[in-house]
């Protein structure tokens, strides 16, 4: 599955979709999705309903659903969302019927009125915030008349673009270093690079910064995690194992910065999401190959990696279809959004399925969530 997306990165990006013009440069009043006042918990968390082109909003300390806000229109896809400094989140609209969009809705989740929007570059996807109050938006469409790709930096402090990076192909995603660095992850779908390649970008700045690290030629995913700092953990490819079974998919152990594969850690395919906590790190798996089948097999899979034996140690079954994970540092739990409409929790200390969060609005049902973040 992840493969598929990457393909479809590719092929949407030779399209010339239109941007729609006048969005979030004050030519248009921003629309009023008539959404009600929540009052927002301490520790609040969002999980994003695709389908509905909703929010869910998250009580984590309770583990509870505590409300819903609109966030799109219709004809609009949200396929992604951050949450600013300030506490508003910062939604990437993708698309408005058959044309890219260029905008990011500004969105206070309190009273889930629009503050604001801003214009970027078409087609926005991907949306990844850092500490310092900026935030990394990719692109997977070419920009008319260009041989790069755009990736984005907006300051969500002052609600603004401020630069605009363009790389040979598409930045797939934001990676986290445990000493305090942070890499675009471009995935080599242009044949540019050599293989998936790291390009590090000043917290501060989002300036980029070092030489590009490629890591090994036949790596092509859209997920992968630093286990340490000298480690990371990566989905293979069929080309680069065994084919030994049809439901696992091996990790690979990569050496820092040299890419070099160390050894590999089985878990059952297909790996969408991993996610570190302390000295673990937790894999995601969907099983099924469409959201109706992994509803059918009627479970999905967290495995909890020790990142010091690069062994399994745990297996948990969640809900169906997890698609995504945040870990809240306040309340030492991972939340995993599922296609089911439902929302797995796990206790980071004794690696248990402690509870499952049920949203039930009708406009959070069946498809479910794709994406979910915390606030702390």
């Amino acid at each position: 599955m992840p493969r598929l997306i990457l393909a479809l990165w590719f092929v949407l990006s030779l399209f010339p979709l239109a941007a729609a013009p006048g969005c979030g440069n004050g030519s248009q009043t921003p629309p009023d999705f008539g959404n009600a006042s929540i009052e927002l918990p301490q520790y609040v968390g969002y999980a994003l309903a695709y389908i509905h082109k909703s929010v869910v909003v998250l009580d984590l300390e309770k583990s509870e659903a505590v409300g819903i806000q609109r966030i799109c229109t219709d004809d609009e896809y949200v396929e992604d969302f951050a949450i600013g400094p300030s506490g508003a989140l910062f939604v990437s609209v993708s698309q408005r019927g058959l044309s890219a969009s260029n905008i990011v809705r500004v969105v206070d989740p309190g009273t889930g009125r629009i503050v604001t929007e801003i214009t970027v570059s078409r087609g926005p996807r991907r949306i990844y915030s850092l500490p310092s109050g900026l935030a990394i938006v990719e692109h997977p469409y070419l920009p008319s008349g260009s041989t790069e790709y755009a990736c984005d930096v907006i300051d969500m402090n002052r609600m603004g673009l401020v630069d605009t990076l363009y790389f040979s192909s598409v930045a797939a995603e934001v990676l986290y270093h445990p000493e305090g660095r942070y890499f675009i992850g471009i995935a080599d779908v242009m044949r540019k690079y050599g293989g998936y390649t790291l390009i590090e970008c000043g917290e501060m700045t989002g300036e980029l910064v070092g030489t590009p690290i490629t890591l090994h030629t036949d790596f092509e995913f859209e997920t992968l995690v630093f286990a340490t700092a000298l480690k990371m953990y990566a989905p293979m490819e069929p080309s680069e194992w065994p084919a030994t079974s049809s439901t696992v998919r091996p990790l690979g152990v990569l050496e820092f910065p040299s890419g070099k594969l160390l050894g590999t850690i089985s878990v059952p395919h297909d790996v969408l999401h991993m996610v570190r906590a302390g000295q673990k790190v937790y894999v995601a798996s969907f099983l099924g190959s469409t959201w109706t089948g992994a509803i059918e097999v009627g479970k999905g899979v967290v495995s909890v990696v020790d990142t010091t034996t690069d062994q399994v140690i745990k297996t948990l079954d969640v809900s169906p279809g997890p698609q995504h994970m945040a870990y809240s540092e306040s309340t030492g739990k991972l939340y995993i959004a599922c296609v089911d409409g439902k929302i797995s929790v796990i206790d980071t200390v004794t690696d248990e399925v402690t509870g499952t969060i049920v949203c039930d609005d009708p406009r959070a049902s069946e498809w479910g969530f794709n994406r979910i973040k915390v606030a702390s």
